[in-house]
């Protein structure tokens, strides 16, 4: 007898965990058992300290803990706090000048920036690109919008990015496609660690307007997934910097967090940025997001946006909130130099990194070694192309141990 399921074809009604949180709750559970200095937890994307619990940033909490209750309470505009969208655009570009139309739109994490973006700027079972190192979640997102994703080649042989595999994979697809939605998860890739060069991004820029220019009656979306750049090292913003006027038939999209930028994971609160040489286009991003939030959940946190808003708008608080959030990107910063000077000295090839909460290694077989390593109370996440390395819940000392453990089974 068949099995009765109710649900449509498209659905996939299966409830089971996703896979790098059972990993991590394996981790929980031997910590529990044999104790936090026996047990290697880098599976989680999150930060903490070495005694593994969460860290915050918390001038960010005293803030938001001040907003009186009706704006907890109370919705939000439908496109957001004007406050906190003026702000997230300024914050998400510092002291970088890009010319161009900006703007923003609140959204409930960058995960739905993501989904509004797949959404909006694709057409079903059309194929969304990005590169074969990635978050693994973006191909629950695109199948649950009926997209499909598809990888790119993302390295060169010395480790720089593969402009040409990109440009390639737009090309193939233009061929029965009308638009192509490229995620770019710069900087301090997750789960790579790589942020590009200035001279990198710019060649990105370049081939992107000839091939805009070249195939005038095709859409190009570059979705930049800035999820890490406020942890990421002073270089997180050079491909801002090799930032230039673009053809109207290209449209930038920055997907800006608060989930890394203030410590607010649980929180759902980004901003979805546009950037476009139209006006209108720029603003008709902001529009269909707008409409694709009042479907979906009808609006984000206000307290939220509003606190970091006050923070940002503040010259003294914002201050204290950029010098305690330094000390968490030196903390990672420590960890990732503890990890790669051992894995020099046993010779562990890892991923080109430069700065974030991961680094990731080169393997076949991810799955198999992934279970191998709970021998060693060493939990890490698999991915199709090697394992994933999140140094940033992991203690400098256990950074410093680790490459001499998967050295054993890496080969």
């Amino acid at each position: 007898m068949s099995k009765n399921i109710m649900i449509n074809d498209h659905a996939v009604g299966v409830l089971e965990s996703d896979i790098i949180f059972k990993i991590a709750a394996m981790a929980r559970e031997a910590t529990q058992k044999f104790g936090s200095d026996n047990v290697y937890n880098a599976s989680i994307g999150a930060l903490t300290g070495d005694d593994g619990n969460l860290l915050i940033n918390n001038v960010y909490y005293e803030v938001l803990k001040g907003m009186p209750n009706v704006l907890f309470a109370d919705y939000a505009p439908m496109p957001g706090e004007p406050e906190f969208l003026n702000a997230s655009i300024k914050a998400c570009f510092k002291d970088v000048e890009v010319e161009g139309y900006k703007e923003a739109v609140a959204v409930m994490g960058g995960t739905a920036a993501i989904k509004h973006v797949f959404w909006n700027y694709a057409d079903d079972n059309d194929e969304v690109l990005v590169t074969d190192w990635n978050w693994a979640p973006y191909n629950q997102i695109a199948y649950e919008n009926k997209r499909v994703l598809k990888t790119f080649n993302m390295f060169t042989p010395d480790n720089t990015f593969d402009t040409g595999s990109m440009i390639a994979a737009i090309e193939e697809l233009f061929k029965k496609q009308r638009s192509v939605v490229i995620i770019l998860n710069f900087p301090a890739h997750n789960p790579t660690g790589y942020t590009p060069s200035e001279k990198e991004a710019r060649e990105i820029y370049d081939e992107v307007e000839k091939l805009a220019d070249k195939h005038k009656d095709k859409r190009i979306v570059l979705l930049f997934d800035v999820a890490y750049i406020d942890l990421s090292k002073d270089n997180a913003r050079d491909f801002m910097k090799a930032y230039k006027p673009l053809p109207n038939n290209v449209l930038s999209l920055f997907s800006y967090s608060l989930s890394k930028t203030a410590t607010a994971y649980g929180l759902r609160t980004a901003s979805l940025i546009s950037l476009s040489s139209s006006a209108e286009i720029a603003l008709e991003a902001k529009a269909a997001v707008t409409f694709s939030t009042r479907g979906t959940y009808t609006g984000c946190v206000r307290a939220a946006q509003l606190a970091f808003a006050k923070v940002y708008n503040d010259e003294e608080i914002r201050a204290k909130f950029e010098a305690e959030r330094a000390k968490h990107i030196q903390l990672v910063l420590s960890r990732a130099d503890a990890f790669l000077t051992e894995a020099k000295k046993v010779g562990l090839k890892h991923s080109p990194y430069q700065s974030g909460f991961f680094i990731s290694i080169p393997c076949d077989a991810s799955m198999a070694i992934t279970e191998a390593l709970y021998e060693k109370k060493t939990f890490v996440a698999p991915m199709p192309k090697g394992l994933r390395l999140a140094i940033c819940s992991l203690a400098e000392w256990k950074c410093a141990k680790l490459p001499a453990i998967l050295k054993d089974y890496v080969k």
